[in-house]
């Protein structure tokens, strides 16, 4: 009796244990290869910071250099795009097009029109946004100190389908590592934004962004936004109560200077009667932001885009939508910003979103219409007899 047991113990040991051994070399074999892994991961994450330490040691170094205070923190405000990788511009007759890579060259040609590289990429092959070209006007503005800038005039699709122009015209002021090309690329892009808010929007790319020509600084940005609303006015034939302004990061601190002037520069334009305000993820001011503080009472003559000594001059109705988790620029400079504005509604604080993913967010875009649509009436306009002095301009596609 003592051997059956025994014999069997030997039948279901030897399989046992070769199914044992085998499930050891496995795991010694895949433990190795674990191993292995880590090390080439370990391997390119030691490189990857490496490039990275290089990148910021690079970064400050330009910032540092020359030491002189203004330049470095021009230097830490301004990120352009690197020139033409977004976009160029193509203009000329139909049996002499050409191509422009700067605005100044292209003063002189006729019908000009955007070109987007990057739609050729297979990402963008079911994308619509080479449809949406066909609503956007190319404008050469030239600025007060004589820069040469691109400006984007797009027609909401609503306006073509009730053959008028829209009631209102959204003056855009982009952040300050963008230009028109990757704004045409995000999600919005410029004409979703027209679309869904149903107004004509205008945006143009700051002195040394894009194909603008001139160096940016922060009396140029602000010159920039006070020729464009002018252009506006005086070319566009808009009426400031027509015009509502929309800035994002840095572009809120330049929609801010404009909506806190009085009258635009040599001109009779009084800004206080713009239609409305909306400002994305805003700040007190740079260095309010570098140094962690927005709150802080006094502002440093070096400082810049010093949006909280301006807000309290802003009478028009004015919209602030913040991320909660943005880590960039913090909530707190909106709450500030708010307690300072004489004609605020209620701000749009958004739980989940960062400084730039609030701008993709559609439950933010939502209050934004919201806002245009009940507190600025955009909706119950579009059902009243045309009164803009806009022209509605119909291309038939």
């Amino acid at each position: 009796m003592s051997e059956k047991p025994n014999g069997i113990c030997a039948c279901v040991a030897k399989p046992n244990y070769q199914v044992r051994m085998y499930c050891v070399q496995c795991t010694l074999r895949l433990k190795t290869e674990e191993e292995l892994a880590k090390v080439e991961r370990d391997e390119i994450t030691a490189w990857r910071r490496l490039l990275d330490t290089l990148k910021w040691t690079i970064k400050v170094c330009y910032v540092l250099c020359p030491p002189v205070p203004s330049l470095m923190i021009q230097k830490a405000a301004f990120h352009p795009p690197k020139h033409c990788h977004y976009y160029f511009l193509i203009g000329g007759k139909a049996n002499n097009r050409q191509h422009f890579r700067d605005a100044k060259s292209a003063r002189e040609s006729t019908d000009l029109t955007i070109c987007l590289p990057h739609l050729l990429l297979p990402k963008f092959k079911n994308s619509d946004v080479a449809d949406q070209l066909l609503r956007i006007e190319v404008h050469l503005i030239t600025s007060a100190n004589d820069d040469t800038m691109v400006a984007l005039y797009v027609r909401c699709e609503k306006s073509y389908q009730c053959k008028k122009s829209a009631p209102y015209v959204i003056l855009f002021a982009q952040p300050n590592s963008s230009d028109l090309g990757s704004c045409m690329l995000t999600d919005p892009n410029l004409v979703d934004i027209a679309d869904f808010l149903q107004c004509d929007l205008m945006a143009f790319d700051y002195s040394g962004f894009g194909l603008s020509t001139g160096t940016p600084t922060e009396k140029s940005v602000y010159q920039n936004m006070e020729t464009v609303y002018h252009y506006l006015i005086e070319e566009m034939r808009a009426q400031p109560n027509e015009i509502i302004l929309i800035g994002f990061s840095m572009g809120t601190a330049v929609a801010i200077h404009l909506a806190s002037r009085e009258k635009v520069p040599l001109s009779q334009l009084f800004i206080h009667e713009v239609a409305g305000l909306v400002l994305i993820a805003p700040f007190t001011s740079l260095l309010r932001v570098l140094g962690r503080k927005p709150d802080s009472k006094k502002t440093c003559c070096l400082d810049q885009f010093s949006s909280i000594d301006k807000v309290s001059k802003v009478h028009c109705r004015t919209l602030i939508c913040h991320g909660v988790k943005d880590a960039i620029v913090s909530i707190n400079h909106s709450i500030v910003l708010q307690k300072r504005l004489p004609n605020a509604t209620k701000p749009f604080y958004l739980d989940e979103a960062t400084h730039q993913g609030i701008y993709c967010e559609r439950k933010m875009w939502n209050r934004v219409q919201q806002f245009l649509f009940h507190e600025l009436d955009n909706s119950r306009k579009w059902n009243e007899p045309v009164k803009t002095k806009r022209a509605f301009i119909d291309y038939n596609f």
